[in-house]
């Protein structure tokens, strides 16, 4: 073989395996990246949790539960299903039991969010408590986040298909009821 080319097949060999390592490298730097992220988040995150603790004490909340695991069953397609879900902690307060959910950043601490709604209705929804309570921890503040029966569940069903004819109906018998009582009737006033 040629000397030449015995070493074009080692320099592209040599070049192939340092694009490989440098592949492998790369995976690791970014996943050792991403997990100090990932801790320091969940470091900053746990450092507003206690803060959060102290806020709460001096808003005349008691701790109850921290992280408290909450298994809760929804049924899928009738189906029942279990989930599980943490909220932040759940206190005591004057008028009764709350769950409460601590957020920080910039779109998180706003109830009005659309992934902040879910976990709170979620939360409301699945335990037994009196209400739901937002701490948004960067502005310091702490709200009460209610949600009431949409105005058809507090009136009852929506006006449907029997609800428009079922008066119909019932006028339709009444009528038909009266009509046979008067031509009774006259029946028998004619035969006297």
């Amino acid at each position: 073989m040629d000397d030449r080319l015995l070493l074009a097949l080692l320099a592209g060999s040599l070049a192939l395996g340092l694009v490989g390592l440098g592949a492998v490298l790369q995976r690791g730097i970014t996943r050792w990246l991403r997990r100090g992220r990932l801790l320091r988040r969940w470091q900053g995150a746990r450092q507003a949790e206690v803060a959060a603790e102290g806020l709460l004490h001096r808003a005349g909340y008691r701790i109850l539960e921290r992280q408290p695991v909450v298994r809760w069953t929804v049924l899928l397609d009738g189906q029942p299903r279990a989930v599980t879900l943490r909220p932040d902690l759940l206190v005591a307060g004057r008028s009764g039991r709350y769950v409460v959910e601590v957020k920080s950043g910039l779109q998180a601490p706003n109830a009005l969010s659309r992934a902040t709604l879910r976990q709170l209705l979620a939360y409301r929804a699945a335990l037994a408590v009196d209400g739901v309570l937002l701490l948004d921890m960067e502005a310091g503040r702490l709200q009460e986040v209610r949600f009431p029966a949409p105005p058809e569940a507090a009136a009852g069903p929506a006006p449907g298909w029997s609800s428009r004819v079922g008066p119909l109906l019932v006028g339709l018998l009444v009528g038909l009821l009266v009509g046979l009582l008067v031509g009774f009737s006259l029946t028998i006033t004619a035969s006297r």
